[in-house]
């Protein structure tokens, strides 16, 4: 992507963000209000009754901040362009005057992100990698650069797939019910990586989802990225947590929000596999219909 529109979507996740803790800190106001009302009253039973009640509301408040933060913040390093900087630096030899901004501001917003505990440790991964990658690019090392980069790409996919994942789940238990702990029938982090969609439900009128990229039979190498992009008709994606889920031979490959298309699948080893992808609304709940091609990865 152009720095210009990167630079654009970093700036409008500090305002967002800005605005959005403008409106945690008056719920917040209102809150402490209201502790400081009921420290005077003398039924202790109402008071606890009631703090127990505000406890939660501030809660909800911190963890509505948060997602809000995560979502946006993805975003914006989803669309960094990590796959077109690997592609350069390893397949044409080119470090581009840009990459080192770029790769310079995706490190700003992962310091300033309140990411969540479940993605600390791929955090530090990927910060150190790219932290590396900085000095190399700054000293104009391609070598160097190489692997650092094909690293930062896939451990940029693997991130951005998990914060996904997260934003959705909890964006969407705060939807059922004000951001308290659920149980919405999903395994998200099961040890295999496989997704438990449950019961799936009939299309919403004539919702559709297609596979653009991919065609049956198509052939892929070992070790290639192989980039999943769908066309969705009559269904608004990101609209009341609305979304989209992929599939590699029935296990989940990434949970995909807002309005965004395509979703890079790496690792598949050799032998056929089946792509398919389904429509989700925001209860998490998946469409009937979906799309489906099979496609061959052989060796080298």
């Amino acid at each position: 992507m152009s720095k210009r529109k990167f630079v654009f979507i970093v700036g409008l996740f500090f305002a967002l963000a800005g605005c959005q803790g403008a409106g945690s800190q008056q719920q917040l106001e209102a809150i402490e209000a209201q502790l400081q009302e009921l420290s005077e009253k003398s039924d202790t039973s109402a008071l606890e009754e009631q703090l127990a009640t505000l406890s939660m509301q501030v809660s909800e408040a911190a963890m509505q901040d948060q997602v809000f933060q995560v979502n946006l913040a993805n975003y914006a390093i989803e669309s960094a362009g990590f796959h077109a900087i690997d592609e350069s630096i390893n397949g044409e030899g080119v470090i581009e005057p840009e990459f080192l901004g770029t790769v310079n501001r995706v490190r700003g917003l992962l310091a300033g992100t309140n990411w969540p505990d479940a993605l600390q440790a791929d955090l530090v991964t990927l910060q150190r990698t790219l932290e590396d990658l900085s000095d190399t690019l700054a000293a104009d090392d391609i070598d160097g650069a190489g692997p650092l980069a094909g690293q930062a790409h896939d451990q940029q996919h693997d991130f951005s797939a998990a914060a996904a994942l997260w934003v959705a789940d909890h964006a969407s238990g705060m939807a059922r019910d004000g951001g308290m702990e659920h149980d919405d029938g999903h395994d998200h982090n099961s040890a295999d990586g496989s997704h438990e969609h449950g019961d799936r439900i009939p299309n919403e009128g004539s919702a559709a989802i297609r596979i653009v990229s991919l065609s049956d039979g198509d052939m892929f190498s070992v070790g290639e990225d192989i980039v999943v992009e769908v066309e969705v008709t009559d269904f608004a994606l990101g609209e009341n947590g609305s979304h989209w889920h992929g599939y590699v031979n029935g296990e989940s490959f990434g949970m995909v929000v807002g309005g965004t298309l395509s979703q890079v699948l790496s690792g598949l080893e050799a032998g056929q596999h089946e792509v398919s992808a389904y429509l989700a609304n925001g209860d998490h709940e998946e469409f009937e219909e979906g799309a489906m091609v099979t496609i061959m990865v052989h060796e080298n």
